[in-house]
């Protein structure tokens, strides 16, 4: 484990006779509501609050409070907007018209739930109140999180409100004048003299044209010999008498009068919000008030201040394992010690090109061919959840208890920790303890758009053992799942994004140690070691339990989190090795560019690979080719500074001789 992690006290029960993370019911909260009833006494909402907090602080346990609040910086993420920018352009290049951009939120942001219920205003005490409380539905239990969300030191709905007053202050100011003058009314009314010189100068060539021909051919009649043969013909003498007619129409024609410069601006489109709320005001006669500039931000501009990511978000990648199923040969959803001591035969396999590189997308077309098992197409569904009220409490029940299924057939289902009378929904008693009652685990994130090396994510309290690197997230192991969190933001917002995944492919990041996609001879060597790191009961095996999938909780300031949970975590980002480059020679032979030369690859003869393979590891690495290199130099040397000449070292005789 890296010196950068901390770790933090493990889960357990404040009560020996209290249920676990595992526990399928709260049999103590069961027992005391069914004793309330067969009493006769009322249930109130005090008796099933102390009786739903008991519940939930049996499972919540502190942080240990010597230790500091685990705490890694927020992730910055480039600016999206070059990459728009240049997409709009190959779109032009390829396309005559551009590409209409979006103007409303369904069109802006089709990652995010965006229904009516997501678009609610929120209250004066919600504006306030900087703690979300959501609900995250692990494999084992829900859970109880919350959120303390600050946007520059503020709640993060105040952000909104400060742009609304920005806005109503904006379109209380006059609109910019723009005068627009038309061009034909210029042309009308300035005529160009260049226009009138070029309307006379044909005349004046024709005129030419037709003295030069009539000089180069003097067998041609003269003009007035051609005159006097067109006056002869009757319908020449016809044409003549309707060109004057028409002359004369059009003299007693009346002028067209000028067209007059238009009064009103050409219809446009708001640029601004200022723009709109100024419309509004001037169809409607009446300023604009604080919330209609709400609602118009929340369902025509920029969408609702919270953003949940779509439930469907790469909801296919939960049950990819494609190590997993490459590795268990015989299908039993066990890897045994046999097959995990087969496993880089198994590797070497799904070489379909032969090039000593096993490449993840070879594992994945191996792991899901069809002839050798039944995979499934989508995950479970939605992890993360926002408190609900009583109308929507129905639907938010029945989807995270078809989370909990029976586990044999005709068994009970494991319904949620939070039905504390197990009548199968949430009661408006049961929604308030949630809103009042401890929670598992606390976050602070703070946002800071002014300067964003400030920006990090905190955790106050958990009741788990936590472990994070110091520059990507927070991890911690809840009931045999891990969960990493974490926080992005890029440039300046008024909107908070929430999102959660099931990562899928819970083996394949960990026996990756550069994380380039690809397995070369040398990687494969310590396959087995990697994999037995997954081996937590020590039987020289690896089951489904020992080997879940990673979810992965994300929050964002502005519109983000879909970019950052869109590619699969990364487990190792500080163990990258400088690569050291080899000869040219070596470079040449090197095929697979994995940067060794197996005996494949080497073209010489096998004495002089064993010469060059000092550690005897049958690979020639970059680095022993550099010393051979270096050592054929020396050689070189060594040989050319024998065969030269001794100079001759003057001797005393010579010296005596010399003077």
């Amino acid at each position: 484990m890296s010196s950068s992690r901390k770790k933090y006290g493990a889960v357990k029960s404040n009560s020996q006779s209290g249920p676990t993370l595992r526990g399928h019911r709260l049999n103590l909260t069961q027992t005391t509501v069914r004793n309330a009833e067969r009493s006769g006494r009322v249930k109130t909402l005090f008796t099933a609050a102390i009786a739903a907090s008991c519940a939930l602080a049996t499972f919540c346990v502190t942080a240990d409070d010597e230790r500091a609040p685990l705490s890694v910086p927020v992730k910055i993420l480039p600016s999206s907007q070059s990459n728009d920018a240049q997409d709009e352009m190959q779109n032009q290049a390829v396309m005559q018209r551009p590409r209409p951009q979006p103007t409303t939120p369904g069109g802006k942001l089709p990652q995010y739930q965006l229904g009516h219920h997501h678009r609610t205003l929120p209250s004066e005490a919600e504006l306030n109140n900087p703690t979300l409380r959501l609900i995250l539905a692990l494999p084992a239990q829900p859970i109880l999180v919350d959120a303390t969300i600050t946007i520059d030191g503020l709640p993060y709905l105040m952000a909104r409100e400060q742009r609304i007053q920005q806005i109503l202050e904006d379109a209380a100011k006059p609109a910019p004048v723009v005068t627009q003058v038309s061009d034909e009314t210029e042309n009308a009314t300035e005529p160009d003299a260049t226009d009138e010189a070029a309307a006379s100068a044909p005349n004046n060539e024709d005129a030419a044209e037709d003295s030069a021909s009539n000089e180069g051919n003097p067998e041609e009649p003269s003009n007035g010999e051609a005159d006097s043969e067109e006056n002869d013909d009757p319908a020449d003498e016809e044409t003549e008498d309707v060109a004057e007619e028409e002359d004369v129409a059009e003299e007693t024609e009346p002028e067209e009068e000028p067209v007059a410069a238009p009064t009103v601006p050409e219809y446009s489109l708001p640029t601004t919000v200022a723009d709109r709320v100024r419309r509004f005001v001037a169809a409607t006669g009446e300023a604009a008030t604080v919330d209609e500039v709400r609602w118009l931000l929340t369902n025509w501009v920029d969408g609702p201040v919270l953003l949940m990511l779509n439930d469907n978000f790469q909801r296919f990648r939960a049950n990819q394992r494609p190590v997993f199923n490459v590795l268990d040969a015989d299908r039993d959803g066990t890897i045994s010690a046999g097959e995990l001591a087969n496993s880089v035969t198994a590797f070497e396999k799904c070489d379909f090109n032969r090039n000593d590189i096993v490449e993840y997308t070879e594992l994945a077309k191996v792991a899901s061919n069809p002839d050798q098992r039944k995979s499934k197409h989508s995950g479970p569904g939605k992890l993360i959840f926002r408190i609900p009220d009583v109308r929507s409490s129905v639907a938010m029940y029945q989807r995270i208890a078809a989370r909990y299924p029976a586990p044999e057939p005709g068994t009970t289902p494991l319904l949620p920790r939070f039905d504390v009378n197990t009548n199968g929904k949430l009661d408006a008693d049961e929604l308030a303890v949630l809103k009042i009652a401890k929670p598992d685990l606390s976050f602070t994130i703070a946002f800071n758009t002014e300067d964003s090396s400030k920006s990090r994510i905190e955790v106050t309290a958990a009741g788990s053992p936590m472990e994070a690197d110091a520059t990507q997230s927070i991890s911690l192991a809840i009931g045999g799942t891990t969960v990493t969190f974490s926080a992005v933001q890029s440039g300046k917002s008024d909107q908070i994004s929430i999102g959660a995944v099931n990562d899928g492919y819970p083996i394949l990041p960990v026996i990756d140690p550069n994380e380039d996609g690809r397995f070369t001879i040398r990687e494969r060597r310590g396959l087995i070691d990697s994999l037995l790191k997954f081996d937590e009961n020590l039987d020289g095996s690896l089951s489904k339990n020992e080997t879940e999938a990673t979810i992965r909780v994300c929050f964002g300031l502005g519109p983000h989190v879909h970019r950052e949970l869109v590619a699969l975590r990364q487990v190792n980002p500080n163990s990258k090795t400088p690569v050291v480059a080899g000869p040219e020679w070596f470079v040449r032979m090197d095929r697979n560019r994995d940067n060794d030369l197996s005996d494949r690859e080497f073209s010489g003869t096998e004495e002089h690979f064993a010469g060059l393979d000092t550690d005897r590891d049958a690979l020639i690495s970059a680095q022993e080719a550099l010393d051979y290199d270096r050592r054929q130099k020396q050689s070189t040397d060594t040989t050319e500074s024998t065969t030269e000449e001794p100079t001759e070292t003057p001797t005393e005789e010579t010296a005596t001789e010399t003077e």
